[in-house]
């Protein structure tokens, strides 16, 4: 999912889906709310997974900043083997082997911007704050910043990587995940 901020000075993106969804639907889908693709100017990253920075580098490619936790910044830097990809058929190969294509790899943004934990990074009068939550990956960041609701602003706060599946997280991710979801608790700000 994708989430966009507006401010008088261009758009904020948290998150930039998957890279094979860019042209199908993160662009038309901003233009069907009426925003102008070229007017995003940050994309903050929720963590270093292709499904959450597939279109991050469509936007730095034309201008945008791409912010991340330095963790995950090492982590797209240096991304694991490529698993099979979803359904695909295993193909024969020479002596007999056989293979199984890979998912296509995707092109990461390059580092810019790294967040730190509880410093703001204010665009266009908006201030997003970046706040750690590992667990998911070990630089998992959630986002707490204002939105308006007619004249009325309120806080709102995004927590991602939330996909924990035993088997494919050891137990001392799942701990930290958890100790995450407390640490990021105490941060939401009450409506002002």
């Amino acid at each position: 999912m994708v989430w966009a901020i507006t401010t008088p000075d261009g758009i904020i993106l948290i998150d930039a889906g998957y890279a094979d969804q860019l042209e199908s639907v993160l662009l038309p889908g901003l233009r069907a709310l009426g925003l102008d693709p070229a007017a995003v100017k940050y994309v903050f990253l929720g963590h270093g997974h292709a499904d959450h920075f597939g279109g991050a580098a469509y936007f730095q490619d034309r201008g945008a900043r791409v912010v991340l936790s330095a963790e995950d910044w090492d982590l797209i830097s240096r991304p694991p083997a490529p698993t099979p990809a979803a359904g695909a058929a295993p193909v024969p190969a020479a002596g007999g082997a056989v293979a199984v294509p890979a998912a296509p790899a995707v092109r990461a943004p390059r580092r810019d911007v790294v967040a730190i934990e509880g410093q703001a990074i204010t665009f266009g009068g908006v201030s997003v704050t970046p706040i750690r939550i590992p667990g998911h990956t070990a630089g998992s960041l959630g986002y707490v910043f204002p939105v308006r609701d007619g004249g009325t602003t309120h806080t709102a706060a995004l927590f991602g990587g939330s996909i924990l599946i035993p088997g494919r997280i050891p137990d001392a991710g799942l701990q930290q995940y958890v100790d995450s979801v407390e640490h990021f608790a105490p941060r939401r700000i009450s409506d002002s």
